[in-house]
């Protein structure tokens, strides 16, 4: 019966336990370029954070804005996310903040979805992602980042 429970037990954590180890030999801090660090009013601190691999086809970089409202750590990786979108490409030194500090902005392209879904409907194996010439300011905002107590 002890040995049925070991196997059951080993079943259980081996995967949890192998992901994990996964997740840490690659190293978050190796997908991800901190573009901006912030710090704002009420010892809020905030930072734009870009990573390869975004949330939709055709927009290979996710931009995130992390906040931390309270905490020791330093670490921005570990800072959660409040707000996120993905892009085609972008503007690593556009990234500015406004003078009232509401609001950080940067210069990004989206894809062309209209060619992509073009090589879709002709059948292409490995259709090719292409982002649109003219950039486009994406904007976070800076308001309300953190509940009050």
């Amino acid at each position: 019966m002890m040995l049925k429970v070991f196997f059951f037990t080993l079943c259980i954590y081996l995967p949890h336990a192998l992901a994990n180890a996964h997740d840490e030999a690659e190293g978050p801090s190796q997908e991800y370029r901190v573009l901006k660090q912030l710090a704002l009013n009420s010892g809020i601190k905030a930072a734009v954070v870009v990573k390869e691999g975004g949330h939709l086809i055709g927009r290979p970089f996710q931009v995130e804005l992390r906040v931390r409202c309270e905490g020791a750590s330093s670490d921005v990786l570990q800072w959660p996310v409040h707000d996120s979108f993905s892009v085609c490409d972008m503007s690593p030194e556009s990234v500015k903040v406004n003078r009232q500090m509401t609001a950080v902005a940067l210069k990004a392209k989206v894809a062309d979805l209209a060619h992509y879904d073009q090589q879709i409907n002709d059948s292409a194996s490995d259709p090719e992602v292409r982002c649109h010439k003219q950039t486009h300011i994406k904007k976070f905002s800076l308001k309300s980042l953190c509940p009050k107590p």
